[in-house]
C-alpha cells in the first residue's frame, strides 16, 4: 500500500485470499510500540514468543500510546513469569 504494490486493504485481501478484517488485524500489529516490537524481535526464547500470541498481541495493538501498550505488556510479562512457576 505504501509501495504502490496495492492501492488498498480490500486489494491486498483479494490478492492473499484473506478478509479485509485480517488484513487490518495483521497490519495494526505494525503500530506497536518499537520497544514492544524489539523485545519480541531480539528473544531467543521460545517460551516468550509462544506466550505472546498474535491475539494477545492485537490487543496491545489497539491501545493508542506506546506508553499505556508499554503499560499492557508488561502486565502481559508479568503473567507469563507467574506462569512460569507453576
Amino acid at each position: 500500500m505504501h509501495n504502490g504494490v496495492v492501492s488498498s486493504k480490500a486489494k491486498l485481501a483479494q490478492r492473499e485470499g484473506v478478509s479485509r478484517a485480517r488484513v487490518s488485524q495483521i497490519l495494526n500489529l505494525l503500530k506497536l510500540a518499537p520497544e514492544i516490537k524489539d523485545y519480541l524481535r531480539n528473544t531467543q526464547d521460545g517460551r516468550i514468543l509462544r506466550f505472546f500470541t498474535e491475539r494477545r498481541l492485537r490487543r496491545i495493538a489497539t491501545l493508542q500510546n506506546w506508553e499505556a501498550q508499554g503499560k499492557e505488556f508488561l502486565k502481559f510479562r508479568r503473567s507469563e513469569e507467574d506462569q512460569e512457576l507453576f
